[in-house]
């Protein structure tokens, strides 16, 4: 089939058309729908035309002089994508040199950039937040009023009227959210330009003015706040109530990865594993108690566990957050190894003290953190034994982890030891299951315990104590076993001489003969 000089022009036509609307799409991320659509039947045209001739003949053979209408087609089609890209292009390259010679403006003062046509093309994240509010599904959190200078506007014209404030003029915009939070922002337009007064477009201000000592006290207290908790060189946030956001040490936002030390209650969410969000939503703050939650926020390809501890005092709200250290919460109790148990019993021995060591291996707490993450499991733990502590068994000196899943116990006052048999005994023993709460969650946690006494000991032998406790642990987890501890308790080898002859036995030579004469007649 030949092909005229004109049909060749429409099909290059077509072909450049798709080029241009790829390009457009790959490197200024926009596409134009008029001039798809128009491709798109320009394109459907063709195929009938070369590939479907009963098809062509129907639809496009009474049309006079059809061939004009596919070369404009092809034609309209190639102007319209050609100049698409070409204006995304333009305006690409003018957002880039606002952005460019914006960076004379302090950074953290820029609320947004405004192209020369009177357009946002670049928020900060304290205005994202803002606009991100409008949609917030949280109805709570979503934007209830918009004032520019006392004058109240519609929350969809938010970024128009933004954009066109009057230049060098300080505009007062307050945004009220449907929890009554008020923030108040003092904005001013100010003209973007290079060295040769060549305008780029416009950049906004927050200019909002601190008036008053305290409030410029409050703000050089906090720039100093932030310096001392950031060399501590830990991961750890506290709340900015002024601001409403989380002031950040730089090595938590190295771990979340944030490139600003500031982050919104909103924008958190946005990082917190799913499953914590409701609890995170939920929370009470309360007058005067500290209460305590935890959960997750990604850092990089993970989610790592944090708690944050809140509270109300004096009508102020504080809340902290930081990297959970399961250990840190279990106060007063020593968190050690194999080595130093032997050492403590050594030194119990030594001062011939009368103690206890209770071993313990948690029956379900693999199910937990095959869920929730090795983490989750620590936590729990820690809670455990925090409340062997502070409950009636406060005697505990100390705790130590002799393996994954297997820890140790040491009760030295007198006191208490009868009353954890006795528990033990009851199957009422905190030592062997309790009912924990986190983030107002109850999750059962179980053990099976193994109890060694040193009164059981003639002679206090370290190795042999610490070794009758494992063995009464490994009896205790034992499927078979009855209950869920053991106690141990030491065998006694009985000997005594018995005189057989008061038992009417004589074992002389004659009278054994006799005997068994006797067992062989019966």
């Amino acid at each position: 089939m030949e092909l005229s000089y004109f049909e060749i022009l429409s099909i290059i036509g077509i072909v450049l058309s798709l080029g241009f609307i790829v390009a457009n799409i790959l490197s200024n991320k926009k596409i134009s729908i008029d001039s798809l659509l128009i491709f798109i039947i320009v394109l459907l045209a063709h195929i009938i035309k070369y590939f479907d001739g009963p098809s062509y003949i129907k639809f496009f053979g009474k049309i006079p002089k059809v061939e004009y209408y596919f070369y404009g087609g092809s034609g309209l089609t190639f102007l319209l994508s050609l100049t698409t890209f070409l204006v995304a292009t333009h305006k690409n390259n003018s957002e880039k040199r606002l952005l460019m010679n914006g960076v004379f403006f302090e950074e953290s003062r820029i609320l947004a950039y405004v192209t020369k046509s009177n357009k946002l093309c670049k928020y900060s994240q304290k205005l994202a937040e803002i606009f991100k509010a409008q949609k917030e599904k949280h109805v709570q959190f979503q934007l209830k009023q918009i004032k520019v200078d006392d004058k109240e506007i519609k929350i969809r014209h938010l970024a128009k009227e933004l954009a066109n404030i009057p230049l060098d003029k300080p505009v007062m915009f307050s945004f009220t959210y449907a929890n009554n939070f008020v923030l108040d922002l003092e904005v001013v337009k100010r003209l973007v330009m290079n060295e040769k007064r060549k305008r780029f477009g416009y950049v906004l201000i927050d200019n909002t003015v601190i008036t008053g000592y305290r409030t410029e006290a409050s703000k050089e207290f906090k720039r100093y706040l932030f310096i001392y908790l950031d060399l501590l060189n830990m991961p750890i946030a506290y709340l900015d109530e002024d601001n409403n956001s989380y002031i950040l040490s730089n090595a938590l936002r190295e771990l979340l990865r944030l490139e600003q030390n500031e982050i919104t209650p909103f924008a958190i969410k946005d990082i917190m594993h799913p499953e914590d969000v409701f609890s995170y939503e939920t929370r009470k703050m309360e007058d005067h108690k500290v209460n305590r939650l935890y959960f997750r926020l990604r850092c990089g390809d993970n989610y790592l566990w944090f708690s944050e501890d809140s509270g109300n005092f004096f009508g102020k709200k504080f809340i902290l957050i930081r990297r959970v250290d399961p250990a840190a919460t279990i106060s007063k109790i020593s968190f050690s190894n194999y080595k130093a148990m032997v050492r403590r019993v050594s030194e119990l021995c030594d001062e011939k003290s009368r103690f206890a060591i209770a071993m313990l291996r948690f029956s379900n707490i693999n199910d937990v953190t095959h869920k929730k993450g090795d983490e989750f499991g620590e936590i729990l733990i820690s809670k455990f034994f925090a409340r062997i502590y502070n409950g009636k068994t406060n005697v505990l000196n100390n705790v130590f982890k002799i393996s994954a899943n297997e820890y140790a116990l040491i009760f030295e006052d007198e006191s208490y030891i009868d009353l954890i048999i006795r528990d033990l005994s009851n199957n009422s023993s905190e030592l062997l299951h309790q009912d924990i709460r986190v983030n107002k969650v109850s999750i059962h946690v179980e053990a099976q315990v193994g109890l060694v006494l040193s009164e059981d000991f003639e002679t206090l032998v370290p190795r042999e104590i610490i070794k009758a406790g494992l063995d009464a642990l490994k009896e205790a987890t034992d499927p078979d076993f009855l209950n869920d501890y053991s106690i141990y308790i030491p065998t006694v080898e009985v000997e005594e001489e018995y005189d057989l002859s008061k038992l009417g036995i004589n074992l002389e030579e004659d009278d054994l003969s006799e005997f068994l004469d006797e067992l062989e007649n019966q």
